[in-house]
This record gives C-alpha cells, structure tokens and sequence, in this order.
C-alpha cells in the first residue's frame, strides 16, 4: 500500500491513476495531519511525498514517519535543483530513497526494490 503526499492535486491523481493501474493499493494526501492519519489506519508500506507541503517540511514528516515505524519505507520528492543539499536526508536514514522530479514509474519500482 502507498501512500502520496502532494500539494498539486493534478500530480497527486495522475501518480494514484498510474500506480493503481500497476495492481498497487493507493492513497492520496495534501497534506501532512491527514497522511499521518492514513498511516495509522491503514498499512501503509512505502510513503512518498515531496520537500515541502503548505509550508511545511517533507523531512520533517519523514522523520516522525521513521520514529512511528522505521518499516515504511520512506521516499523523498526533490527537484534537480534540491537534489545535492538533500543527501544528507538519506545519509542521516529520514528517508530510503530521493527522486528527482520529474520521474518515471520504473524509477519509483526502482527505489522500493533497492530496499
């Protein structure tokens, strides 16, 4: 089960379209309070979602992600421009994975089979 965290609504619907259509499970967010409500009632196993969300920091929801249940496997949403200062957000384990936008359905498959 995966669940997406985006403040574009349009991106959001286009990932849960491509990854239902590929037999996942699939839930949506826009924002952080609401996703974290979706962990704790469902059985969520791959959490993506991006930098930032209504002013608040993506690395911070990993991080609480990882204190709940360091299982979820964690994937961070960057742009090109962000990628190399956020290494640290994957040297420090807040996530498993990083993605530059814009990216494909294979690199997503990618990154939860690396784990």
């Amino acid at each position: 089960m995966i669940l997406i965290i985006d403040s574009n609504v349009n991106e959001l619907k286009s990932l849960q379209e491509e990854y239902m259509s590929l037999g996942f499970v699939v839930h949506i967010s826009v924002n952080f309070q609401e996703a974290f409500e979706l962990i704790k009632t469902n059985k969520i196993e791959v959490v993506l979602t991006s930098t930032v969300i209504e002013n608040n920091s993506g690395i911070d929801f990993l991080q609480k992600i990882r204190d709940y249940d360091d299982r979820i496997l964690r994937v961070l949403m960057v742009g090109a421009h962000e990628l190399g200062e956020m290494l640290y957000v994957k040297h420090e384990r807040i996530c498993n994975s990083l993605l530059s936008k814009p990216f494909s359905r294979n690199d997503l498959m990618e990154a939860v089979m690396a784990q």
